[in-house]
């Protein structure tokens, strides 16, 4: 027992000993001399930067976006262009929360006007329950539609309807 009890007494001094040097190594001769002359980040300047950087990224107004729809549907499409464009105007509004975004809703020509009135309407409510899942609030959120009335492409081919089937997102303030 003895044996074992001087072993672990002369460990425990060879160890302390051997951190004193290597400690005192270390604070005598740094490895690279510039490292002694960086300034102190105080953890108050870091965050300033910090927020900084974030509300600069975070208050860049959104480009307007439409979501499509299908032929007489006003259910959301899931896809990747939908999903970038509301993650953009919801991390705008979660910055900016006086904003007010607008959401046109349209329809193709095909029937009659008031119908294609109702339908667009509908088309836009989608877009807002979709925002209001993702959790913006309603006061953010305004509705319209403007059925047939402003076609941004010809109404008299397929592609043309396609694209006039839609709901547009807008920045109004």
């Amino acid at each position: 027992m003895r044996i074992l009890l001087t072993g672990l007494l002369i460990f425990l001094i060879w160890a302390t000993f051997s951190s004193y040097i290597y400690i005192e190594k270390i604070w005598q001769e740094p490895v690279d001399p510039d490292l002694t002359s960086l300034e102190a980040v105080t953890e108050e300047a870091f965050m300033e930067e910090s927020s900084d950087s974030i509300m600069a990224k975070a208050l860049t107004i959104p480009s307007d976006f439409a979501v499509y729809f299908e032929f007489d549907k006003d259910e959301i499409i899931p896809n990747p262009q939908n999903d970038t464009g509301f993650e953009a105007f919801i991390d705008y509004l979660i910055f900016e929360s006086d904003a007010l975004v607008e959401i046109t809703g349209h329809a193709d020509w095909t029937g009659p006007e008031d119908y294609n009135y109702r339908l667009g309407l509908r088309r836009a409510n989608s877009v807002l329950v979709h925002f209001q899942k993702l959790g913006i609030n309603d006061k953010n959120l305004s509705l319209k539609s403007e059925g047939e009335l402003n076609p941004v492409a010809d109404n008299n081919s397929k592609e043309g309807r396609a694209k006039n089937r839609r709901a547009e997102i807008t920045i109004k303030k």
